[in-house]
């Protein structure tokens, strides 16, 4: 007995929910900068959002730098200072 196969929906299941607007970068000003037990950065933000980084990159983040925070592939997050090339991989605490 071969089971009935449809594949029109294959691949699509996480687009039931209603797809909404994503904003693609944020920008803000950071408000302190504290290390983790393993030298991770937890960057607190004047928009009372806070952001760890994920990995080991470094970075030097100080207060009042403002920063730009863009969504990068498969739901990640790349923070980066204004100005600058170079970014960090980031997950969002608060």
């Amino acid at each position: 007995m071969q089971a009935e196969v449809t594949t029109g929906g294959f691949g699509l299941e996480h687009k039931q929910e209603v797809q909404v607007e994503k904003e693609t970068e944020i920008k803000a000003m950071v408000t302190s900068v504290e290390e983790a037990a393993y030298g991770e950065l937890i960057i607190s933000l004047d928009n009372d959002q806070q952001w760890r980084q994920v990995g080991s990159d470094r970075m030097r983040l100080k207060e009042d730098d403002t920063i730009i925070i863009s969504r990068g592939a498969f739901n990640s997050f790349l923070l980066k200072k204004e100005g600058k090339n170079s970014s960090i991989r980031v997950k969002r605490t608060k």
